[in-house]
């Protein structure tokens, strides 16, 4: 029984890229990483930063935003200091490293690199993001939005659901991108051991 429990644990997980070709995943994380330099730099900072750095069309895009998805702690940053926390760590550790990643999954896009040397810093961006983006998910499903402004609360279960799924969004490119990257073929610590001893 032992030794059945033994191989079971020690055989290699599924990898991602068994389901979906690697050029398509290198594809759609790079895509992840541009949107998220875009929007957060456009849209995320305005909750935090002053209006009139912004122009009037992305003030205009951010109302949007918040009025649409009943996004009541991108409205109000200030208001809700554990959203305002998140926002400064997406400031000052996402956005360099969205540059970062964007630039490691273009050059695989262009056989140039592998992603060996941007691994951690991917597996701690992510996990960070599913932690993060985990708390916002259950506030947006949990909080009592009677006292919010009614243009930026949910007011109803679907519209908890709305704004649970934008941020349940990220939720989900993180976890693909975390596994993606801890059961790469060219990864695995045991694969790394076999190449040196060759």
């Amino acid at each position: 029984m032992r030794t059945v429990f033994v191989n079971v644990m020690m055989e290699v997980p599924a990898r991602v890229e068994d389901y979906v070709p690697r050029s398509v995943l290198d594809k759609v994380f790079l895509g992840y990483y541009l949107f998220q330099i875009v929007s957060t730099i456009g849209l995320d900072m305005q909750g935090t930063l002053p209006a009139f750095i912004y122009p009037s069309w992305l003030r205009s895009l951010h109302s949007h935003h918040c009025e649409t998805w009943h996004d009541p702690f991108l409205a109000n940053t200030w208001k809700h200091p554990w959203y305002f926390s998140i926002c400064m760590w997406e400031y000052f550790f996402h956005v360099p490293f969205y540059f970062v990643a964007a630039f490691a999954y273009y050059q695989r896009i262009n056989g140039l690199d592998n992603l060996r040397w941007v691994r951690i810093p991917t597996i701690m961006y992510c996990t960070q993001t599913i932690t993060a983006t985990s708390g916002i998910m259950m506030m947006a499903l949990m909080e009592d939005f009677s006292s919010y402004n009614s243009d930026h609360a949910p007011s109803g279960l679907f519209q908890r659901l709305q704004l649970a799924g934008i941020y349940g969004t990220f939720f989900t490119f993180c976890v693909f991108n975390v596994l993606d990257v801890l059961t790469e073929k060219d990864s695995s610590p045991q694969q790394v051991d076999n190449k040196k001893r060759e």
